[in-house]
């Protein structure tokens, strides 16, 4: 619809081109920016940020976490969906190769990386199947980043940072 509701979308894109021109004229509270997502700077603090099929292609993941974390309201929410690179499905190991992604990313390493970059991993939301190429993470903003060079898992487990599991896993392990 053409009314202007309560909220204000930023599509940021290096290439806005991409962007449905009719969803832009259909809904006047979407601004474009064209810029790149690692180091947008937004008008304003963010309630959410949603990233689905993008997070692959940053070349500093941490400092791409770190960057939407300045640009979030405290308890703003980050939703990351990012596709997998080795997946078992049908009974076989599948792998693939997305071109320009310079890292994969599993549970673990999303998980560690978020809370680190203070989103909050032990209230949140992950879904991951089998034989569905993706990971889903929706996580709250708590808390300011730590460094990633001198914070461990031991360290995001006494803050209580991390879900119980992954903190019985630790132990475990």
């Amino acid at each position: 619809s053409s009314d202007l509701h309560n909220y204000l979308v930023y599509a940021v894109d290096r290439d806005v081109s991409k962007i449905d021109t009719q969803i832009l004229q259909d809904n006047k509270n979407i601004k474009v920016l064209q810029e790149d997502y690692n180091s947008v700077h937004l008008p304003q603090k963010a309630d959410l940020i949603w990233s689905h099929d993008s997070f692959q292609f940053s070349i500093n993941p941490l400092q791409t976490l770190s960057h939407w974390n300045n640009y979030m309201n405290v308890n703003g929410m980050l939703c990351l969906s990012v596709p997998l690179h080795t997946t078992y499905s049908y009974d076989r190991l599948q792998t693939r190769s997305f071109g320009e992604c310079y890292f994969t990313y599993n549970v673990c390493n999303l998980m560690y990386m978020l809370a680190v970059n203070g989103f909050d991993c032990r209230d949140c939301y992950i879904y991951m199947a089998q034989n569905y190429g993706w990971i889903h993470f929706c996580v709250y903003k708590n808390y300011e980043p730590f460094d990633p060079a001198s914070t461990s898992w031991f360290d995001l487990a006494e803050r209580g940072l991390i879900s119980d599991s992954a903190i019985e896993s630790l132990n475990k392990f």
